[in-house]
């Protein structure tokens, strides 16, 4: 085993190490990196910062392992409500109230806000002509033009995950919600 390859070993391992405990899985795990690593190079797409690309693909490799360990949601029973009927009148007005908020962006934000977010399309789509991390900081940025125009029309309580649980229209504010 060359000195190189040691070290590399090394370093990707107490990457994975970091975040998965069970040394065990630890080791599964760079192995399955290094089999990313040999396909991609067979495929001709080999990286041109190989150690940076495999500290991506530790990461990747390490998010995946959990998501397969996640336990699937169960079903709700048909009797379960999602929401009660004047919660979701509620959000809806927070909708109908961020409507005129995303048409005030400007159109670079706007455009990148409402392909992510509202149609629901992936940011590798989004990236004609820009890289997928130039789309993701349009986005990025988008959403936090969205929230300070927001914040100044409503006051917005969140929960302990930093969802919206309630709202409220501050008087003589100049949206229309």
């Amino acid at each position: 085993m060359s000195a190189t390859y040691a070290a590399l070993r090394r370093g990707l391992l107490a990457s994975i190490r970091h975040k998965v405990r069970d040394p065990q899985v630890a080791e599964d795990l760079l192995q399955d990196v290094f089999v990313k690593a040999v396909k991609a190079m067979r495929d001709g797409r080999a990286p041109g910062n190989l150690t940076a690309w495999l500290h991506q693909v530790v990461r990747t490799t390490v998010i995946d392992h959990y998501r397969a360990k996640k336990p699937d949601a169960e079903p709700l029973d048909e009797d379960t409500a999602l929401a009660p009927e004047e919660d979701l009148a509620h959000f809806q007005a927070l909708a109908t109230c961020m409507a005129p908020l995303v048409t005030s962006l400007p159109p670079l934000y706007r455009n990148a806000i409402v392909a992510a977010d509202f149609q629901g399309r992936a940011l590798a789509e989004l990236a004609q002509g820009v890289s997928v991390s130039a789309a993701k900081s349009r986005v990025s940025r988008g959403r936090a033009m969205l929230r300070e125009r927001l914040l100044q029309c409503c006051t917005v309580a969140r929960n302990r995950t930093g969802g919206v649980e309630d709202f409220q229209p501050i008087d003589g504010a100049s949206c229309s919600c």
